[in-house]
């Protein structure tokens, strides 16, 4: 039983959810003041491509208040 449940744990502890992954991001977020630095890190830290790190970061970016002014300039000139 007890090898049994260290497997499970392992298997739990490789899988991160949602609510932590944000957590992350959100800290990410916190350390850079634009948004090709958060995008940089945030594809090293996940190994994601550039579609999958938009995907995650761009909802998140638009509730961070100091990335906000940033982000209104980007879309703008788009």
């Amino acid at each position: 039983m007890g090898n049994l449940q260290r497997q499970l744990d392992k298997k739990i502890n490789i899988y991160m959810n949602w609510i932590d992954i944000d957590k992350t991001l959100y800290r990410i977020i916190g350390r850079h003041y634009t948004v090709d630095d958060v995008y940089a890190e945030v594809q090293k830290t996940f190994k994601w491509d550039q579609s999958q790190t938009k995907a995650a970061v761009d909802p998140l970016l638009k509730r961070h208040s100091t990335l906000k002014p940033v982000i209104d300039k980007t879309s703008s000139a788009l």
